[in-house]
């Protein structure tokens, strides 16, 4: 061997770790951010599923229900509150106590989960809610009813 051969040879596998540390780094990033892209999938789905029922309660003939207990619920979501008027003794969670007493009018706003670190927490369906009804979904069901009143759709608890 000559000499320049032996000094190149430790600089070659410094650099392979170096590229191997990077390809890691690089390729754990991408999964964290996929499992991310994962949870807001399911989000988006969840809301699209409601929104889907209510429709389809709507176009149904008066007086005719729709119950939600087949709607899959996203991981991390602990408690759903639809909100027509304001009643604090009908929440569970304090987190989701405060959420809803930061929202003045609830015609914007009416639906809103507890347990999460969503960055969307609250969401406005074209509901009727009269008071304040609230569901801890730990079960994983959606203990809910809609029901076609013959010019809108209200929601009720099972």
């Amino acid at each position: 061997m000559k000499k320049g051969q032996l000094m190149g040879q430790p600089i070659m596998y410094l650099f392979y770790a170096l590229v191997g540390a990077m390809i890691l780094y690089f390729g754990i990033t991408v999964i964290i951010g996929l499992q991310e892209t994962s949870e807001d999938v399911q989000y988006v789905s969840f809301i699209g599923d409601l929104k889907k029922s209510v429709r389809t309660v709507y176009s149904d003939a008066r007086g005719s229900t729709y119950g939600l207990e087949g709607i899959t619920i996203p991981n991390g979501i602990d408690e759903i509150c639809f909100v027509g008027s304001y009643e604090p003794s009908v929440v569970n969670g304090l987190e989701l106590d405060t959420r809803i007493q930061l929202i003045s009018d609830y015609g914007e706003f009416n639906l809103f989960f507890g347990g999460v670190e969503l960055e969307h927490f609250n969401h406005k369906l074209d509901v009727v809610v009269n008071g304040t009804i609230c569901d801890d979904t730990k079960d994983r069901e959606l203990n809910f009813i809609l029901e076609n009143t013959g010019r809108a759709v209200e929601i009720t608890r099972l």
